[in-house]
């Protein structure tokens, strides 16, 4: 996944204005979500039409996110996108314009 790392006048911005790093020191976990988005085929699986190789670096990572949310009484969600056929409809200009051959239909 890509390698960030947070300058130290942004660090120091922070502490400038909050006094401490981090927003919240401690989570209750049966008030807290994991929100996972676009961790599906489309985006991961080798050869789909969106595919983000780098992207399957974080799948072990969001793994061990969700499994600690679950133990301590969270909610873990993990979005879907599909396409179907009254989405063919809607995102008719985005198919006709954006996604060139048969890459807007094996979105679906």
């Amino acid at each position: 996944m890509h390698k960030i790392v947070m300058p130290d006048w942004a660090l120091d911005r922070v502490m400038m204005r909050r006094g401490k790093p981090y927003a919240f020191d401690q989570l209750d976990p049966r008030r807290t979500a994991l929100i996972v988005v676009d961790l599906q085929n489309g985006f991961m699986a080798p050869g789909q039409p969106a595919e983000v190789p780098i992207a399957r670096e974080i799948v072990d990572n969001v793994n061990t996110l969700a499994a600690a949310i679950r133990a301590g009484g969270g909610l873990v969600v993990f979005t879907k996108h599909t396409f179907d056929a009254e989405t063919a409809i809607a995102w008719s200009v985005w198919r006709d314009h954006f996604a060139t051959g048969d890459w807007g239909e094996r979105m679906e």
